[in-house]
């Protein structure tokens, strides 16, 4: 797998895409490659979510910070966790656990009294006063992004890719809702290869008996 900084973007929202920043997960080559706070930055500015300018003044702090910046680091995968458990619950019609909302929620609740309407392109947006200068910046805009997608309603439209081993979530925006894959020349093109290969085996099984 790339680097968090390329890594494949699939999800259709920040917070889905930062559930999916592991990989095979629970599996036995599970790879997470967010080992560090500077792993989140980079990850969070190729996601979009995270302006050079911020990235460069949060990475300028960390420097000043280390118990900061792991103490972030682990509410961070903690958040991940949440998020990803959560979404995986409704994309099977299940209740989320309510640590798992909790979790979203406590994060939502520090950022909010920062948080802040601004001009966006032709509407408003988001945005939250001193970005660039708390650790945790990252943390409130996903837990943001995850909110958005429950109030919002489109959390039903939420899939969970079942190509072998994955199991990342994405947002189904097909008119018909019948998208299957997160990928489909990914996963789904490997769900095809041993589809063919299965036929093909189970016919050369049948000719040969």
């Amino acid at each position: 797998m790339p680097a968090l900084e390329q890594w494949p973007l699939r999800g259709g929202a920040p917070c889905l895409d930062f559930a999916n920043t592991v990989a095979w997960r629970a599996t036995e080559r599970e790879l997470d490659g967010m080992h560090h706070y500077h792993d989140l930055i980079h990850w969070s500015r190729h996601a979009g979510f995270i302006s050079p300018a911020e990235s460069e003044r949060l990475l300028q702090r960390a420097a000043f910070d280390p118990t900061g910046t792991r103490e972030t680091l682990v509410r961070a995968v903690t958040l991940r966790a949440a998020i990803h458990r959560l979404f995986v619950a409704l994309a099977h019609d299940d209740l989320p656990a309510a640590d798992d909302l909790a979790a979203i929620n406590a994060a939502l609740a520090e950022g909010m009294p920062r948080a802040k309407i601004t001009p966006s392109g032709a509407g408003f947006a988001y945005a939250f006063a001193d970005e660039g200068e708390h650790l945790a910046l990252p943390l409130w805009k996903l837990a943001d992004s995850a909110a958005s997608l429950l109030v919002s309603g489109e959390w039903q439209r939420v899939r969970e890719c079942p190509g072998h081993e994955c199991g990342w979530l994405f947002l189904d925006r097909t008119r018909n809702g019948n998208r299957r894959w997160c990928d489909s020349a990914d996963c789904g093109n490997r769900a095809r290869v041993r589809a063919h290969y299965q036929r093909h085996h189970t016919a050369a099984a049948a000719t040969a008996s």
